[in-house]
């Protein structure tokens, strides 16, 4: 939205749903655009960040490393398929 500075760098596409993902390239990252981005979109189940940091899901994001970043959507079909408490 017109500012905001809720700010995602790529948004991915998963079996009709959306996902917000924000790239890091430091080991610790400021998620606040993301964490706006999901507020703003409630029917966004979670976002995605990308970074060094080992693999996690906490407060809605998923955070996967940069050499998982090419299996996001297999990652995201598995989670939903599980059941995956957002």
């Amino acid at each position: 939205k017109r500012g905001s500075s809720a700010e995602v760098d790529y948004l991915v596409e998963v079996d009709n749903k959306y996902f917000p993902v924000l790239i890091k390239s430091g080991k610790h990252g400021w998620l606040k655009g993301l964490k706006i981005f999901l507020e703003e979109n409630p029917s966004i189940p979670f976002g995605i960040r990308i970074s060094l940091d080992p693999p996690s899901f906490k407060d809605k994001i998923l955070t996967l490393p940069l050499y998982a970043a090419g299996q996001i959507r297999r990652i995201v079909r598995q989670m939903l398929a599980e059941g995956v408490r957002l």
